[in-house]
């Protein structure tokens, strides 16, 4: 398993999309950084903390761009053996399909995560050169433990996207699922129906969001098991399509 795993990011270091996303996990830094411009030209006198900026960019991890990305990731990694007519060839190297799944979805975790940490270090940065304010250890901690619970929801809740690449061959659909995804965000974002759609519950279980349950009439569980329950469903699911199916490439 280690061995694939190894031999899985050796291809990823040779390929475009690694250094596209690597670009990517900047995006949210980025947006960050033009918002603390905003507001030093709307209000020269008022002062953003490093807490509201790190909690202000988990909309665009978690929300908008960071979920797209993870998608398009996902979809890659799952794809590239159709894309480049090479499963057939991996498949008879003694790998079981189970372990070929699991390799992948861990390569993705670790992808994610490597991702998710670079934009965190680009937000802090980006708050040292924007002047934030209110500087501590504590809150750059509390906020890296919100973004890595971000990371984890997200990385759950997508799941199902392996099962979509696997059925089409492609990443189109995967793509276009994650465009639904964010548009039901924008959506039903504010709305009491928020805490159980996945994609915003997992902004509202890993922001600073304060009275959850009185709020949204919502115990936190709840998002948390309709998460998990996606991601088995999904994988279950993955699993049992590409156990079936004949490996042609």
């Amino acid at each position: 398993m280690l061995n694939l795993i190894s031999g899985e990011f050796l291809k990823l270091k040779r390929s475009t999309i690694f250094r596209v996303s690597l670009l990517g996990s900047l995006v949210t830094p980025f947006m960050m950084l033009l918002s603390l411009f905003k507001a030093k030209y709307s209000d020269p006198v008022e002062l953003v903390t490093f807490a509201k900026l790190l909690d202000q960019s988990m909309v665009y991890v978690t929300l908008l761009f960071g979920i797209l990305l993870s998608i398009l990731i996902l979809a890659y990694l799952f794809n590239r053996e159709y894309t480049e007519h090479t499963l057939k060839s991996v498949m008879s190297k003694s790998i079981s399909k189970t372990e070929f799944l699991v390799s992948k979805y861990i390569t993705f975790i670790l992808w994610a995560t490597l991702l998710t940490i670079i934009s965190w270090i680009g937000v802090v940065f980006v708050g040292f050169i924007g002047g934030a304010t209110e500087f501590s250890i504590n809150v750059l901690a509390h906020s890296f433990v919100n973004f890595m619970k971000a990371n984890l929801l997200t990385v759950l809740f997508i799941t199902p996207v392996i099962c979509i690449t696997l059925w089409f061959k492609n990443i189109i659909p995967a793509i276009i699922y994650g465009i639904t995804i964010v548009l039901g965000n924008l959506m039903i974002f504010g709305d009491k129906l928020a805490a159980f759609y996945p994609g915003t519950a997992i902004y509202l279980l890993t922001a600073d969001q304060i009275g959850f349950n009185e709020v949204y009439n919502c115990d936190p569980v709840i998002p948390l098991v309709i998460i998990v329950l996606m991601a088995i469903i999904g994988f279950i699911l993955s699993w049992q399509y590409f156990e079936r199916a004949d490996v042609t490439l």
